[in-house]
């Protein structure tokens, strides 16, 4: 068929008449978001789209794969110097394995995704043509088109092999003989696929109509009986049972097509989108791209479709990236934005004051003063300029709008207050009012005559009936900037300073009567009256009072609010205890009995999530309405039942000590065990939505957190230094203070030596250490035992010593002294010659006791005791006794003798024995020269004396001179004595005194 049939050219021309403007008009119900080059994007050319199992969407382009999870996207690209990287940057198609795998299908071969750690395994076939088309997966297997011909790919044992059946050389057939568009869908070859496979019959009529037109993309719908072909041409429509039975929809070039529930979109190559109805295949919306419009569909050129499980239709686009929008019905919807297509009839899209009057009509001021009269539809029936209220001001900030019981409109603006009468406006002022007087912030009836103005200095008397400020002087909160006020159904008044709590009056007869006061720092945005309870929107969350008892409870984001600084507390009539609110952060439904929190955003209609205090109404017909930022949001409680909830959190990226945590990982406990010295966790979780919000998400790992924590959507966390022990990750959403869920479970690994088998054996060997311990305890008590019985036998020994000493020697020379007394008296007055002799022996004997004495004392000491040191005491004696005969002497001592000499009974004989050598050197020896000395070899202290007298005979060794004492106290020291003496040459007298029997400070 072609167009140059004028039979053909005229059918054409009669339907695009027939569908008139349905064809290209814009469907009021869609509106787009688009992602593109500026957003991240590799390229702009999207081939194919794919959600994972965990919410995140992939695109497909000619230069590389993009992941986008509401916030951002992120690209893979080939990288030449990395096996681990995507191979091929023309993307074909991607498909799910399971939810850790994504197969992809590249101009280069086959890539298998891990997400874990976000790396890559390439695969293909050898002198095999490497462009891969993936048509589906089943189970462990892939089915993938191949140079036209039909492969599978065991994924577990990364094998290709060639599928040899009826169907796949059907389908080979059908590719090789068959006409297919070049930027065709990619999901063609797996719809042409299933279609064979479920309708085998029509293999013949198939590959008949692959062959006459240039086919992009099939759909078979069973509930019709039909089967829809888009091409370059048309598209048309084939009844499957009488499958001759052609019909053409709409002529035209068209690239892709989807269908959900009743309704068949239809992606074209330069008319945008089309919307058809499924039964009368009826066009009834179209979509293209207006470029001075946000909203709109970003391109015209469709090449992919793709729903995903939230029902967001993605639209693949040639160049211009990604649009996508929610076919749910939506709980509201968003007017009179910045996006809209009578954007130009509004001065500013920034609502800042409703009211909803008695007639219906709905007033909204934007924040430049310029005035929406709105029908019951929404439609603008009238503007009102600032000039039109006040023409000497060119702005006006309108605070609130008030009726008065005549009908007649009231605005409370930053220039005064005015009166409306028929859209004409004059202004009640005085001229004694100042500026912040004339700051009109609200104002209540006190009766049915007089009212009160609430300004930024105090308040005004209002007469209600006369329109009117009086001339008298309020004094109620006087100087005082009113931010808020109003008066309850109890009859009090309810009055919010700035930011300075609630102050709350009865007026009884003309005058005001204080009942309480909540100080704190708020201010009261609206409010919501029960018969016992007023509930207020503040900013610092709901305020809650008994209006009986005064008493009050503040529920803010602690609790669960997604955001605390709050416009409004409209009630749902249709369930018991809601109330919507307004806010920072988008709109959000409270049930103040059961606590319930549902929070809505960008995907739900509302096009801004900031709105604004006095900017909401509830209108007649059930309507809420609130003003923000960027429109006018409607929200429908009635729909809340088709309200699809938002999806749930999602675990991304975890990792241990910076690395994957998929090795962690035990599948049959479903836990992550971790080593106790890789104890630093991180991750992030995201609650994935298009569009996304940055709604709070809450989350506590029990064990380590008492409470759950706020972060804003995405979330990335960190807990370092866990300890040893079991602990779960549990997340939930604003509101779900009874439905939080489980992420992950952790366990912190102890180590080998807190296993129980490890304690069993610190058990045994401490007991072997403590039994170690006890034994040396005994084994040095019996030795501490043994020493003390050994020193006190010494001491005995010692004492022995001492006491024969005392009477050996000193005893005896007493002894001496007291008989020679007693001849000295005596003889004192016979023989004075005699007695003198006594007296000389008298001092004689007492000077040889000292010296004995001093000798015991001085051995008694140590060396640290006594400063006078064996050298000294051998100098001494040898100045004595040698010096006076004229004899040469030198004296060797080693430093360290005294250090080591400390015995008592060692130190005395050895000084003995010395002084007797000297002595005999004196007295006997005839020498001119002497040496002295005490010295350390590895074995011995050695005392030597010699001198170069004339010697000793051996009857004189044998029989005295002093040697046989000495020789006697060398046997008493255990010591080897010995003498040599060579008759003219001197003597040698030596002493050896084993180290072993010397006693040494350690």
């Amino acid at each position: 068929m072609t167009l140059h049939n004028p039979i053909i050219k005229l059918y054409l021309t009669i339907t695009v008449l027939r569908l008139g403007g349905n064809l290209f008009s814009q469907h009021p119900t869609l509106v787009f978001k688009n992602i593109d080059v500026n957003s991240g994007m590799s390229q702009g050319d999207v081939r194919t789209i794919y959600q994972d199992r965990h919410g995140f969407m992939w695109f497909g382009t000619w230069d590389g794969l993009n992941k986008y999870d509401g916030f951002n996207v992120k690209t893979y690209k080939e990288q030449h110097n990395n096996p681990l990287s995507i191979q091929g940057q023309l993307i074909n198609n991607i498909i799910g394995i399971d939810e850790h795998f994504l197969a992809i299908g590249t101009l280069k071969g086959l890539n298998i995704f891990d997400e874990r750690d976000e790396t890559f395994r390439y695969y293909t076939i050898e002198n095999k043509i490497k462009n891969v088309r993936i048509v589906k997966s089943e189970g462990k297997e892939l089915i993938l088109m191949m140079d036209n011909f039909l492969f599978s790919f065991d994924i577990t044992k990364r094998k290709f092999s060639k599928i040899d059946t009826k169907i796949s050389r059907q389908l080979e057939d059908l590719f090789i003989t068959g006409k297919f568009g070049f930027n065709r869908s990619e999901k063609v070859i797996r719809n042409v696929y299933d279609f064979l496979i479920g309708y085998p019959e029509h293999f013949g009529n198939v590959k008949k109509v692959l062959g006459e037109n240039i086919v992009n993309d099939i759909l078979v719908d069973k509930k019709t009986n039909l089967i829809h072909v888009v091409t370059n041409s048309g598209y048309f429509t084939y009844n499957l049972k009488y499958f001759s039975q052609k019909k053409m929809v709409l002529p035209g070039s068209f690239k892709c097509i989807l269908m959900e529930n009743d309704r068949i979109f239809v992606g074209t190559e330069s008319k945008g989108l089309f919307i058809f109805d499924s039964k009368s295949q009826q066009q009834i919306g179209s979509y293209t791209s207006i470029k001075t419009q946000t909203n709109t569909i970003g391109g015209d050129y469709i090449i992919s479709l793709y729903i995903d499980h939230q029902k967001n239709l993605w639209c693949g686009l040639v160049g211009n990236g990604i649009s996508y929008c929610n076919l749910n019905e939506k709980i509201g919807k968003t007017i009179y934005t910045s996006g809209s297509a009578n954007e130009k009839k509004l001065m500013s899209h920034n609502f800042v004051a409703f009211k909803e009057f008695t007639n219906g009509e709905l007033w909204a001021a934007d924040i430049n003063g310029h005035i929406s009269v709105l029908d019951q539809d929404y439609n603008i029936i009238q503007s009102i300029k600032p000039e039109q209220i006040d023409k000497t001001q060119q702005h006006i900030f309108i605070q609130e709008f008030q009726e008065t019981k005549d009908g007649q409109k009231l605005l409370m603006t930053d220039k005064g207050v005015y009166i409306s009468d028929n859209f004409r406006f004059y202004k009640i002022t005085k001229p004694y009012l100042t500026e912040n007087q004339k700051y009109g912030q609200g104002m209540v009836g006190l009766d049915d005559t007089l009212g009160l103005i609430a300004t930024r200095d105090g308040m005004l008397y209002f007469h209600l009936k006369k329109k009117e400020i009086i001339d008298k002087p309020c004094l109620l909160e006087k100087g005082s900037n009113i931010y808020s006020m109003f008066k309850g159904e109890d009859n009090h008044l309810y009055i919010n300073p700035f930011f300075n709590g609630l102050v709350v009056y009865k007026y009884e007869q003309g005058h005001f009567v204080l009942k309480y006061k909540i100080n704190d720092d708020f201010n009261i945005n609206d409010r919501y009256e029960s018969k016992d309870t007023i509930i207020l929107a503040t900013t610092k969350g709901i305020l809650i009072i008994n209006k009986k008892q005064g008493q009050y409870t503040i529920i803010d984001e602690s609790e669960g609010l997604p955001n605390q600084n709050l416009y409004s507390v409209l009630p749902d009539k249709t369930e018991k205890g809601n109330l919507w609110c307004s806010s920072n952060r988008g709109i959000f439904k409270y049930n103040f009995i059961n606590k319930n929190i549902d929070a809505y955003g960008l995907n739900d209609g509302i096009n801004a999530l900031e709105f604004n205090s006095q900017a909401m109404a509830i209108r007649q017909n059930g309507d809420f309405v609130f003003g923000s930022t960027d429109g006018i949001t409607i929200i429908y409680p009635e729909r809340m039942i088709l309200h699809k909830k938002n999806s749930d959190i999602l675990l991304y990226n975890f990792r241990i000590n910076n690395h994957s945590a998929a090795s962690y990982y035990d599948t049959s406990l479903h836990r992550y065990k971790i080593p106790f010295h890789e104890n630093d966790v991180s991750f992030s979780l995201i609650n994935i939505n298009f569009p996304n919000s940055n709604t709070p998400i809450y989350y506590r790992i029990t064990g380590i957190d008492r409470r759950f924590f706020e972060s804003k959507n995405p979330a990335d966390i960190r807990y370092s230094d866990l300890p040893i022990g079991e602990y779960t990750l549990e997340v939930k959403l604003p509101g779900q203070d009874d439905f939080w869920k489980t992420l992950a479970k952790i366990t912190i690994l102890a180590p080998w030596y807190r296993k129980w088998w490890a304690y069993i054996l610190f058990l045994t060997a401490a007991g072997g250490i403590i039994g170690v311990i006890l034994r040396l305890y005994i084994n040095n008590k019996l030795d501490r035992q043994k020493a003390f019985i050994e020193n006190q036998k010494a001491l005995e020994k010692e004492r022995q010593r001492i006491s024969s000493d005392l009477h050996d020697d000193i005893g005896s020379t007493l002894s001496s002294i007291s008989v020679y007394s007693e001849l000295a008296d005596k003889y004192y007055h016979t023989f004075p010659e005699k007695s003198r002799e006594m007296v000389q022996k008298i001092s004689y004997q007492t000077q040889n006791l000292m010296e004995r004495m001093s000798d015991m004392i001085w051995s008694l000491k140590t060396a640290s005791q006594e400063k006078i040191s064996i050298k000294s005491k051998i100098q001494d004696h040898c100045r004595d006794l040698l010096n006076v005969r004229n004899i040469d002497y030198d004296i060797r001592v080693d430093e360290n003798v005294d250090r080591h000499l400390t015995e008592p009974g060692l130190r005395k004989n050895l000084l003995l024995i010395l002084k007797e050598a000297i002595h005999n050197i004196a007295k006997h020896s005839k020498a001119d020269k002497a040496h002295i000395s005490v010295t350390f070899d590895d074995h011995c202290l050695i005392v030597a004396v010699k001198d170069n007298g004339i010697g000793i005979s051996n009857h004189d060794i044998q029989i005295g001179k002093g040697l046989s004492d000495m020789k006697k106290r060398a046997e008493d020291m255990r010591a080897t004595f010995s003498i040599e003496s060579v008759s003219g040459k001197g003597t040698n007298i030596c002493c050896f005194i084993p180290i072993g029997i010397i006693r040494f400070n350690r």
